[in-house]
């Protein structure tokens, strides 16, 4: 959802190769997903999660990490080529929150979209801009946090999503991918 709406305003470039998933181990009960190494990014997730890839690809790189528990707990990470080179330039945190929702709220069976908070959070030479939001829809109510960037003209988003109801058992591991999420500076 938010990587639709942050491309489509920032403008997609072409594609490069995909690189198969690395994971490493992390310290109590979680693993390292590091995606391929030109792109720098990795997450922490639950050990036990599953790791997918989309069967068609439509972005430069994509990974889906889904409980094995609750398959509508899942994180994601989307990077995409892009024509601008850093977050500050699509606007503020307030202007993505609201282009994400105009997306959602266009979405067959959603009845109403809502941004519960927006924040801005500087980390090694990378803004990330960071929204929470819920979506209540004809296929349930879920709970969103998303975390956007840009960096080397390449767009990343990562989404952490819930159904509502499962949003307060999820919330602790969902908030500590969400927090784990870094991207390294690229520089062009």
């Amino acid at each position: 959802a938010v990587s639709a709406s942050v491309v489509a305003a920032a403008g997609a470039a072409s594609a490069a190769p995909f690189t198969p998933p690395k994971t490493a181990p992390a310290a109590s009960g979680f693993e390292v997903y590091r995606g391929p190494m030109a792109l720098g990014f990795e997450f922490e997730y639950p050990a036990g999660w599953e790791v997918k890839k989309k069967l068609i690809k439509t972005h430069l790189s994509e990974v889906n990490v889904t409980s094995k528990e609750t398959a509508s707990t899942t994180v994601g990470v989307v990077v995409d080529e892009v024509k601008i080179g850093k977050i500050e330039e699509f606007g503020t945190p307030q202007d993505v929150a609201e282009r994400v929702l105009a997306i959602e709220k266009k979405k067959d069976g959603v009845f109403k979209a809502e941004v519960l908070g927006v924040g801005k959070i500087e980390k090694k030479d990378i803004t990330f801009y960071t929204i929470e939001y819920i979506i209540e829809s004809s296929r349930g109510n879920k709970h969103f946090l998303a975390k956007a960037t840009i960096t080397g003209k390449q767009l990343y988003v990562f989404t952490a999503q819930a159904k509502e109801e499962n949003y307060p058992a999820a919330k602790e591991a969902l908030q500590r991918m969400y927090d784990s999420f870094n991207v390294k500076p690229m520089y062009l």
